[in-house]
């Protein structure tokens, strides 16, 4: 096996991680929106600190690919990077690096979804004094 075939296995499971705890955390979210009109701060604190946790682990991943994608020349950096972010653009020359494309897509997706849950949660909790108010 190829220096390069190793580097993309680790950047598939690495990708593979960040995506399930990305995946956590959009369930955590929607609970908590399901929590908010219970009055159940105990729950929603829970929730909080889960969330938060799994938040932590994803960025430890993503300094993880940032050191893989480190090791690489800028061309080749510029390519994984186009997978890892799912770039419509972007070709994929074999089998894993296809995979990391559709995770990275994958990704993508439920980090956008989050991120827009995220965003009515926080402007109902916080109206003005919200993160995305200002």
């Amino acid at each position: 096996m190829t220096q390069r075939q190793e580097l993309t296995e680790e950047i598939l499971k690495r990708m593979q991680k960040k995506y399930k705890g990305l995946l956590e955390i959009e369930r955590i979210t929607k609970e908590l929106g399901e929590l908010l009109s219970t009055d159940d701060r105990e729950s929603v604190q829970l929730l909080l600190n889960m969330r938060e946790e799994e938040i932590e682990s994803v960025r430890r991943e993503d300094v993880a690919l940032r050191e893989f994608l480190s090791l690489l020349d800028s061309d080749q950096r510029m390519y994984f990077a186009n997978l890892m972010n799912g770039k419509e653009d972007a070709t994929a020359e074999d089998f894993l690096e296809e995979k990391i494309l559709q995770v990275g897509t994958q990704t993508r997706n439920v980090c956008d979804k989050t991120v827009a849950l995220d965003k009515i949660l926080s402007i109902k909790i916080a109206g003005k004094e919200s993160f995305y108010q200002k």
